[in-house]
């Protein structure tokens, strides 16, 4: 039986949590996420995520030996509502690569630490000239510094949505890149790719095949680009169709897409990703998240609501957003009905 003592203690804890502010869980913060799961759900009573007692849970401590924590919570643990801030790393299996400029040391960044499955893609400058600047409230790239790393050949599963989040300066005249995933042209390349420019603003494109010319783009001029005010944008394919929001309003091509959507494997060799490029607009990058999946409409609506907040940019959002006035928490919407298969009943449907 749990005591009041550790009912109060673990109310302490959760409330720290909920105004960290940082918008990812520290080790500490996500044992106390895991222990208030385990106090909703009586399936996981006996799950021991701490497996060294420190009182900390690491990602790797979480889903080591078992099912992602996703498959594990049961949705009648949840289905009356929680109070558990929801966090893009609460379930770590859909972030394949992310970056975030507090794990890097100030001044020149000449290589960037990576979190995410593919935290293996060294991601550095070409040189320190071209190198951007950590600063009190970002990664700075100046007109020429970037970014990359090297190709990524199954981009086409692992980076199926993303989230940025930056400022820009937008005053100069030519095309500033954000993002230029497998740099270049031909099927599967430039996908995603995000940039800006004052007579189009804002532009996401995901290229598909025929060589490449099945290229699925939607911009907008929502973008405030005036070197100060953080944005916050989130993009992906979803059922072959492109979805992309700036500050919680969603825009689209203007261009009617074809229902079907493939993609390949991207095999040459000068198949590169940058992030910032050579030329176009200083900008400020906060967080850079790329994961796989085809997220719901309530994922991508929890990404703004999360982003918003992570930024102390919720006055961005529209007055209608879901979450305007209350952060995301976890719900049923993280939990969706999956397949089970049931021989007896699809044997069935065979005979009749």
């Amino acid at each position: 039986m749990k005591t009041l003592k550790n009912t109060i203690i673990m109310a302490v804890a959760f409330n720290t949590l909920i105004s960290s502010g940082s918008g990812f869980l520290s080790d500490e913060e996500r044992f106390t996420v895991l222990e208030r799961i385990k106090n909703l759900d009586p399936a996981l009573e006996n799950y021991v995520f701490d497996i060294n007692g420190d009182g900390k849970v690491s990602i790797e401590e979480q889903d080591f030996g078992r099912h992602p924590l996703s498959q594990l919570i049961s949705r009648s643990a949840v289905e009356g509502g929680t109070d558990i801030q929801w966090t893009p790393d609460l379930f770590p299996e859909w972030l394949m690569y992310y970056i975030v400029p507090e794990d890097a040391s100030t001044g020149i960044v000449k290589e960037m630490p990576v979190r995410g499955i593919l935290n293996n893609l060294e991601t550095t400058a070409p040189d320190e000239s071209h190198a951007p600047e950590r600063i009190a409230d970002g990664l700075f790239f100046n007109t020429g510094s970037h970014l990359t790393f090297p190709r990524e050949r199954n981009a086409r599963w692992r980076f199926r949505w993303g989230a940025l989040l930056f400022k820009l300066d937008g005053e100069s005249p030519g095309n500033t890149t954000l993002l230029d995933v497998n740099s270049g042209r031909g099927s599967s390349r430039s996908s995603p790719k995000i940039t800006y420019s004052q007579e189009v603003g804002l532009t996401v494109q995901f290229t598909g095949l025929a060589n490449g010319l099945d290229v699925r783009q939607a911009s907008t001029k929502d973008v405030i680009a005036d070197g100060t005010t953080w944005n916050f944008l989130v993009f992906g394919m979803r059922q072959g169709s492109l979805f992309a929001s700036i500050n919680g309003r969603a825009f689209k091509s203007e261009t009617p897409e074809s229902g079907r959507f493939s993609t390949t494997l991207v095999n040459e060799l000068d198949a590169t990703t940058y992030i910032g490029s050579g030329d176009g607009d200083s900008w400020t990058l906060n967080a850079l998240l790329l994961g796989q999946t085809e997220p719901s409409e309530a994922m991508v609506r929890k990404l703004e609501g999360w982003a918003a907040r992570r930024l102390n940019s919720v006055h961005l959002l529209p007055a209608q957003h879901l979450y305007k006035t209350k952060s995301p928490v976890l719900d049923l919407e993280d939990l969706p009905h999956r397949y089970t298969h049931d021989p007896i009943i699809w044997q069935k449907w065979l005979q009749d």
